[in-house]
């Protein structure tokens, strides 16, 4: 995992296990922004890269996705989405979702318009990110205004 996630120059870093070592390595994809998630939902895990019986929500393609911190109730995501787009680092995940069918039917199930009680709700989003120290990261360039949030996660 990188310390210092930066758009348009760091790569969305992947991980594998392999002969009893965890092997990190560079994809193609480079980081267009970073989202972070509020969860508050009764199921253990909500986003998987791999199917599950008990996960549900694989919509997304992982390969253009790095998981950066998280803890008990949030995570950070590095998101390789449309360098390109009029939306910039606030395009979420609408460049990363392979199965868009699946995802209009269930988004709602897990995406609220507002934070709620159950479901997952937007917390922050930037161009970089840098780790101070571990679960410890700074998301800067964030939204100026709190009244400026965008709840749309298409």
């Amino acid at each position: 995992m990188h310390r210092y996630n930066v758009a348009g120059e760091t790569k969305i870093n992947q991980l594998k296990y392999f002969n009893g070592k965890v092997i990190s390595k560079d994809t193609r994809y480079t980081m267009t922004h970073l989202l972070t998630l509020d969860f508050n939902c009764q199921y253990p895990s909500v986003m998987s890269s791999e199917p599950h019986k008990f996960i549900k929500y694989i919509a997304f393609d992982m390969n253009r996705m790095h998981y950066i911190c998280g803890d008990t109730d949030s995570m950070t995501w590095a998101i390789s989405g449309n360098p390109d787009a009029e939306e910039g680092y606030r395009q979420k995940f609408k460049y990363v979702i392979k199965d868009q069918k699946f995802f209009d039917e269930n988004y709602p199930l897990f995406f609220g318009k507002y934070k709620q009680l159950l479901g997952v709700s937007y917390e922050a989003e930037g161009t970089a990110c840098i780790a101070l120290a571990p679960k410890i990261h700074y998301i800067y360039n964030p939204l100026p205004n709190e009244n400026e949030k965008d709840y749309n996660y298409l």
